[in-house]
């Protein structure tokens, strides 16, 4: 089994260096059609820092940035 670092909503904003709205929006499936990846824990959304489900997520959203 993998270990990932466990990361809440308000860890991941920072590590992206974007706002806390922008990851919570981008998480929900009613808002986005590919939202980023995460678990369920009740109420609580939490993301695996290092999985690859992530990884692609963010590869595919850089992709559609890329202005190069």
């Amino acid at each position: 089994m993998q270990d990932f670092e466990i990361l809440t909503a308000e860890q991941l904003a920072k590590k992206w260096q974007v706002p806390l709205t922008w990851v919570r929006n981008w998480s929900r499936t009613d808002y986005v059609s590919d939202p980023i990846p995460h678990k369920k824990l009740g109420r609580y959304c939490r993301y695996e820092w290092g999985s690859p489900e992530l990884a692609e997520w963010w590869k595919r959203r850089r992709s559609q940035c890329d202005f190069s």
